[in-house]
């Protein structure tokens, strides 16, 4: 059974890896959701020669949850949202960096931002993640260029 979890790790905490990331301007809108990305694959990635040739199928995930003060006074109201959005973000995780595995990406960095005025709900939030990682895979697959498989 595969474990449901967002380890302190996975967080993105970095000062200068989330300006890394707004930085690159990859990203899109699945409302209430906002979405920008940053990934690198083994190629790219000048680390991965020091690495053991055991690691080559997994992907390691950062990702950052913002909910603006503009919109969401309470910290009350903030906190939820956050909360909301961590957990469809820890369901839907494991699937999503499989997918990514098969695609031979090393590292990914995800930045949501809840840009909705108002309070969705879990069920709203759980669409928009899943959405969102469908569109991050297909756009990564469609930037290196794997062709697809011929049906039948």
């Amino acid at each position: 059974m595969v474990k449901l979890t967002l380890t302190k790790s996975e967080i993105l905490r970095s000062k200068k890896s989330i300006e890394g990331l707004f930085e690159q301007r990859k990203g899109f809108i699945q409302y209430p959701l906002r979405c920008v990305y940053k990934y690198t694959t083994p190629e790219s990635d000048s680390d991965s020669e020091s690495e053991d040739s055991n690691n080559v199928n997994s992907t390691q995930s950062q990702v950052l949850f913002v909910v603006s003060k503009r919109y969401h006074k309470r910290a009350v109201k903030r906190n939820l949202m956050r909360r909301r959005i961590k957990e469809a973000y820890r369901i839907e995780k494991p699937a999503f960096m499989d997918a990514l595995s098969e695609l031979n990406v090393s590292n990914i960095e995800i930045a949501l931002l809840y840009i909705g005025k108002e309070e969705a709900p879990y069920s709203q939030i759980e669409k928009s993640v899943n959405k969102i990682f469908n569109n991050v895979y297909n756009y990564i697959k469609k930037s290196l260029d794997i062709p697809t498989p011929p049906v039948g």
